[in-house]
């Protein structure tokens, strides 16, 4: 009896005689009570005070830290909890707990070091392994990150259905769509309600439609009904127009369009492209147009652009007759300008030749057309919407003096994803031509200022089946009133891709 009063007194002069200590000890105490009750604010404010008091205690330190990465105060916690494995290098969740801070810093090398290190405690190992995984796709390491999601779903069955939705991720990264999309859809499967399966989901359908665009074959069929009031280019000035009559008709166009690609292991691509359009008008049979275009596309990509060299020869029929034909070399480069913006650079060089000879020298057509052009694309939108503006100048250097111009083009285009099947696009031009000689029949320089607007929808109708409805209206505006025309078509059809 007389030992436990001497041991309750020394206890109480300790505490009379240091009353800052146990205030402190009591303020860590309470730091850790209100980090565990998710009071992180009152947690600061007493762990801050621990820490002050005693700079070598290594739990505060530690539970300090914590409660800062909590906070997202990543810098803050990364300070304490280095100075917590330096004080107690053997501190059960330290290294995990500042891998987690090292990984938000973006310092991926100082948490991969700290996740080794946390590996060899053997202590919450799914939490490492899927820590790491992370990491190592944040470094674009991404087949190593499959192994460490793998390793994370074996050590900890909790953590599963997580490691398999980053384990989809780091195969889209790496391009492995199909991969991708067999976990997404075994994470579906599993529990379709939840949050991580409606990710997963729309995952997958970006992979389909990423794996539509990509396709190596592609083969579009459309046929359209179209009325156009004035086919043949009839001047506005009714004088200029000598009495010219029924310019308006209807026609039915078919266009075919078929598409190759090939990627090769090398950074090279190559695009093949074949297109035919053909249109039969009513009564205006003079004017049925029947045009082919083959283009080869060879492509050399870099990381975050690419370069294009376009080869396209271009074969006209008017009649069943040949009417043009022409070569064009289009070389671009197209560079991301943000993970939402692409820029395009792009020059052109067309040889074109008319096949019928013209009434005068002068009037012949056959021409070099050279020109250079700066685009830019705005993407929104989960469904290829985007905003496109464009600018270009060229100059075409005809046989014939009365078509040689210099020409300056600008243009706005859109399209806009109403919603998964409805669509709508819009564009507008304004092209500004002068020519560079006198006239030889009219006696002046000409100039056309040509004015282009169109409006579409589209409507799927079934699986790759759209329904479209389209109205363009042209205004040609020239200074000789022979080449001033207005001109509105409008037209609907279908289009199947295949």
């Amino acid at each position: 009896m007389r030992l436990r009063k001497i041991f309750l007194s020394l206890a109480l002069s300790s505490i009379l005689f240091h009353p800052a200590a146990y205030a402190e000890t009591g303020a860590l105490e309470q730091g850790i009570a209100d980090f565990k009750d998710e009071s992180l604010e009152e947690a600061a404010d007493n762990l801050s005070k621990a820490r002050h008091s005693d700079p070598k205690s290594a739990q505060a330190a530690f539970y300090l830290g914590l409660n800062q990465k909590r906070l997202q105060n990543f810098k803050e916690a990364k300070a304490n909890l280095t100075d917590a494995i330096s004080l107690d290098p053997n501190l059960e969740g330290a290294h995990l707990a500042l891998a987690e801070s090292l990984y938000h810093l973006g310092e991926l090398d100082g948490a991969l070091k700290e996740l080794d290190a946390a590996e060899v405690k053997g202590k919450d190992l799914g939490q490492v392994y899927l820590l790491r995984g992370l990491t190592q796709l944040k470094a674009e390491k991404n087949n190593e990150a499959v192994d460490s999601f793998k390793k994370a779903k074996s050590a900890d069955s909790a953590l599963a259905r997580v490691a398999d939705y980053q384990t989809g991720i780091a195969y889209v990264k790496e391009n492995k769509l199909s991969e991708a999309k067999e976990v997404f859809r075994e994470i579906i499967i599993k529990d379709p309600s939840a949050d991580l399966s409606r990710y997963a989901e729309e995952y997958a359908r970006s992979i389909d439609k990423k794996q539509e665009r990509e396709r190596p074959f592609k083969l579009s069929l459309g046929l359209r009904y179209e009325y156009d009031d004035n086919v043949i280019l009839k001047p506005a000035d009714s004088s200029a127009a000598n009495g010219i009559t029924d310019e308006d008709d209807r026609r039915e166009v078919f266009t075919l369009r078929g598409e190759y690609n090939r990627k090769f292991n090398n950074p090279w691509s190559l695009r093949a492209q074949y297109s035919l359009y053909m249109s039969n008008q009513h009564h205006l049979e003079t004017h049925d147009i029947q045009s082919h275009t083959i283009s080869l596309i060879p492509s050399y990509n870099f990381r975050n652009s690419s370069a294009n060299f376009n080869l396209s020869y271009y074969n006209t029929l008017v009649e069943d007759a040949r009417y043009l034909d022409s070569v064009t070399f289009t070389p671009s480069y197209n560079f991301m300008l943000g993970p939402e913006r692409l820029g395009v650079v792009s020059a052109r060089v067309q040889k074109r030749e008319f096949q019928k000879e013209p009434f005068s020298p002068n009037e012949d057509r056959d021409s070099l057309d050279t020109g250079l052009s700066l685009s830019c694309f705005r993407f929104f939108g989960g469904d290829g919407g985007f905003f496109n503006l464009k600018y270009e100048i060229n100059k075409e250097d005809a046989d014939g003096v009365n078509w040689t111009y210099v020409g300056n083009r600008a243009s706005l285009s859109l399209l806009y994803p109403y919603s998964e099947k409805l669509k709508f696009q819009a564009f507008a031009e304004a092209s500004l031509q002068n020519y560079q000689n006198t006239h030889t029949v009219f006696g002046k320089k000409r100039e056309d200022r040509t004015y282009t607007q169109s409006v579409l929808a589209s409507y799927e109708l079934y699986k790759k089946t759209d329904f479209i409805i389209q109205y363009t209206h042209v205004r040609d505006d020239s200074n000789i009133a022979i080449y001033d025309y207005d001109r509105n078509i409008i037209s609907t059809g279908i289009e199947f891709r295949l």
